[in-house]
């Protein structure tokens, strides 16, 4: 337990002291974080309408906002259509930016037996994307698909996914030594896999990514199932893969037990 005292007309002047933030994976190449569940974050803990807002928990504004229909609340947000939110345009990089990490937490639901779906994911219309993940629909509930930096890398993340489960799941981009980038996926903390994955960050046409839906006319907002949590970092403050994997599983760690 720590005790936090403000001490009106005293300034701390000491750089080495640390920061406290809202949430626990916040450093500052953070851009934002989303949290359904925190009251800060989202203080309506009911179903949204067009215009709401989903805010971060970084010291700066970068709030989510809502937009369509079909979304609900129970304890996250509850996709029974097509609503999604818009995230910042920070969540976008530059070509030669240091790196990206984006993860999401959700309840996955049952899955038309057809079709696509987008779950979150920076895309744009003609499908050229940074990050993100989509569903191949089928009869064993669909395919989770991770994909990075325009196809240079991408991931079976589950097949066959069953109805009702909760999943962490983190993608990356980190610059290496010689410019190039290398691509990794997580789930529920755990590093699945990593390999090369091109020399710049394709840059989508679209600016901001999308919680519940990805801007691209190939996938469907349909995704059922509930979304719990996000957050997105320029990987800046993070060394290496190695520190990247840690930040992953101290999310993983600090919120598994919190969604249902």
């Amino acid at each position: 337990m720590a005790i936090i005292t403000k001490i009106p007309g005293v300034t701390f002047t000491d750089t080495a002291l640390p920061k406290l933030y809202r949430d626990s994976v916040i450093n500052t190449g953070t851009e934002w974080v989303y949290d359904a569940l925190d009251t800060y974050s989202y203080p309506a803990q009911s179903a949204p309408t067009a215009g709401d807002v989903w805010g971060s928990l970084t010291p700066a504004a970068a709030n989510a906002t809502f937009s369509g229909t079909g979304v609900g609340f129970s304890g996250g947000f509850t996709k029974t259509g097509a609503g999604y939110f818009t995230t910042p345009t920070t969540g976008k990089v530059g070509a030669s930016a240091d790196g990206l990490l984006f993860v999401i937490w959700f309840k996955y639901g049952t899955q038309a037996t057809s079709g696509y779906n987008g779950i979150a994911g920076l895309f744009d219309s003609n499908f050229v994307h940074q990050y993100g993940l989509t569903i191949d629909n089928n009869v064993s509930n669909g395919n989770i698909l991770g994909r990075l930096n325009n196809g240079a890398y991408g991931m079976a993340i589950l097949n066959g996914v069953p109805s009702g489960t909760i999943y962490q799941i983190a993608m990356s981009l980190k610059k290496q030594t010689d410019g190039t980038y290398v691509g990794a996926y997580y789930r529920n903390g755990v590093l699945l896999g990593s390999s090369a994955a091109g020399s710049s960050i394709a840059q989508p046409v679209a600016t901001a990514p999308r919680i519940g839906s990805v801007a691209s006319g190939a996938y469907s907002g349909n995704f059922q199932g509930t979304i719990y949590r996000s957050f997105f970092d320029n990987t800046s403050t993070l060394a290496d893969q190695a520190a990247i994997t840690a930040l992953v599983l101290k999310d993983y760690t600090d919120n598994v037990s919190r969604f249902t």
